[in-house]
């Protein structure tokens, strides 16, 4: 399978398919891929090459290359096939739009789908650290004359070369979106890490029947399912009704080489009645639960944290704060932490059937600020709902 947008290529256009084994995020783009002069293209289950024009859209296709071997220096990343990858137009080595050679051919890669993810792989790739800041058009760089080889590139994050991520690879040129849709990278070795507290996530679990008119400020921050809201439109004593909600502890520690701190700039914070701090991330955590399919039976409010150092290690100096209009960010050895007895920190299951289920939560989960690994930004527990009670256990750390 291609990807959403990507569907509907059509026999005339030779493809280069590539997956990686498990997708989990989503995209669009309008890059293009027009035809060739070539025609032959290899099938990675059969050595017998085919022409593109009798293959199906199951074809995982791989083009045959004769490009001779090269050596990794300068800057320049060599694969055993031959392919290379560098940055160029950068004011340091640290930076630049991405060019790739393929049999033969220098180019640079469209910014359609290009995101912090796929520029980490550019950055490890290239042995300079991890990406700092992903740039999607010319104005950062430059390279709006360059030949377009790869589009639609969609990563994990972990692969070795962005030759291993999903991609779109005519067999001498793609058609980005616009002329000046060139992907770029800043790299960087200090970034921060955000680590979440799986064994803390799962002591802390705990079911609580509450009224509704007890948490009126609650109510206002949406942090309720829609069957909440429709109470107040269809039942004059709304306010008595009693609400499932599945209460947990969210500590998250600051594990890089450099503080977290928020994208917004101090002016653009937003002020939470219910907690009467500023808040400093729009959307910093999210909370669901799943069913053993994966499918989301409740979600929680999509939490804006006020970023501070509630807790540190090592001797470290707390410096982050919410009260009095304090900055905002989690230090280096650091960690922020929201307790289970705050307002909206929990997910609201009055509507989920009693059974087996996953509880899932996610920080950072649009990977607005860059992170050393986001892999550890993710904890997943098995969860028993019963009549009377909620226990979490098996909690385990990771997007795997």
């Amino acid at each position: 399978m291609i990807g959403s947008g990507l569907e509907d290529d059509t026999d005339s256009a030779f493809i280069q398919v590539y997956e990686p084994t498990d997708i989990t995020r989503s995209f669009q783009t309008n890059d293009t891929v027009a035809p060739t002069e070539m025609s032959t293209l290899v099938n990675t289950q059969s050595s017998t090459p085919k022409n593109v024009g009798n293959r199906t859209k199951s074809d995982e296709l791989i083009l045959m290359t004769s490009s001779p071997p090269c050596a990794s220096s300068g800057g320049v990343f060599c694969t055993d096939d031959g392919q290379e990858v560098r940055l160029a137009g950068g004011s340091s080595p640290q930076e630049g739009y991405i060019q790739v050679k393929v049999a033969g051919q220098w180019g640079v890669v469209c910014g359609a789908t290009w995101a912090i993810l796929e520029a980490n792989v550019i950055c490890k790739q290239l042995n300079l650290g991890y990406a700092l800041r992903a740039t999607k058009t010319t104005s950062d760089f430059g390279g709006y004359n360059q030949t377009k080889l790869l589009a639609g590139v969609y990563c994990r994050g972990d692969e070795t070369t962005i030759m291993d991520c999903f991609h779109l690879q005519k067999l001498r040129e793609v058609t980005c979106e616009s002329p000046d849709s060139v992907a770029g990278v800043v790299c960087s070795t200090e970034l921060p890490d955000l680590v979440l507290n799986a064994s803390g996530l799962q002591d802390s679990v705990y079911l609580h029947q509450v009224p509704l008119q007890y948490v009126q400020c609650a109510m206002e921050e949406m942090c309720f399912q829609e069957s909440a809201y429709q109470l107040q439109y269809t039942d004059p004593h709304w306010q008595n009704a009693t609400r499932k909600l599945l209460r947990f502890t969210t500590s998250v520690l600051n594990n890089g080489t450099a503080d977290f701190r928020p994208a917004k700039v101090k002016g653009d914070w937003d002020w939470h009645v219910c907690h009467q701090h500023y808040h400093s991330m729009e959307v910093f955590a999210l909370y669901d639960i799943l069913d053993i399919h994966g499918n989301r039976m409740a979600e929680g409010h999509k939490a804006s944290f006020c970023l501070e150092d509630s807790e540190c290690d090592n001797g470290t100096t707390p410096k982050y704060n919410c009260e009095d209009d304090g900055d905002q960010g989690i230090s280096i050895n650091c960690s922020d932490v929201y307790m289970h007895n705050i307002d909206c920190q929990w997910i609201d299951i009055t509507d989920v059937p009693l059974g087996d289920y996953i509880l899932k939560v996610l920080v950072n989960p649009t990977y607005l600020i860059s992170e050393l690994d986001f892999d550890n930004n993710m904890v997943t527990c098995n969860l028993r709902y019963s009549e009377v009670s909620a226990v979490a256990s098996q909690c385990r750390l990771g997007r795997k």
